[in-house]
């Protein structure tokens, strides 16, 4: 499985890869670090012929340079992106931000939890999703 983390934060970007690696062996990372370099990453394999896509987005919402919501709505736009499966992972418990989201095809809006244990958690079920979808 082929995961594209896009988490401008160094610790969720660790704590992802390390719950992610408590539930898969076979697994890859890729990580951007603000919206501007997923733009740009995104823009590269949508015109890349042979390009492999990522099995799983997770996706912050509070990025430096452009926000996930503008990420997210690049990859529904584009028609070789738009079903890609994201998950949007973020502090932001904002309903327009959820609502916005959901309306822009997610398959899960988690709001990131504080506690340790709890995060593992939020990030285990996002690979059930995938696997279920």
């Amino acid at each position: 499985m082929e995961v594209l983390v896009i988490e401008d934060n160094e610790g969720d970007r660790v704590l992802i890869m390390e719950a992610i690696a408590d539930v898969l062996s076979d697994f890859s990372f890729r990580f951007k670090i603000d919206g501007e370099k997923a733009s740009e990453y995104f823009n590269e394999i949508a015109n890349e012929a042979e390009a492999v896509l990522p099995d799983l987005v997770i996706l912050d919402i509070n990025l430096p340079k452009k926000n996930g919501l503008e990420i997210l709505e690049e990859i529904r736009q584009n028609k070789k992106l738009s079903e890609l499966p994201v998950i949007i992972f973020s502090t932001s418990s904002n309903s327009e931000d959820i609502a916005h989201s959901r309306a822009l095809g997610i398959l899960d809006y988690v709001v990131k939890p504080i506690d340790f244990f709890e995060y593992q958690d939020a990030v285990k079920k996002m690979l059930q999703l995938v696997s279920t979808s």
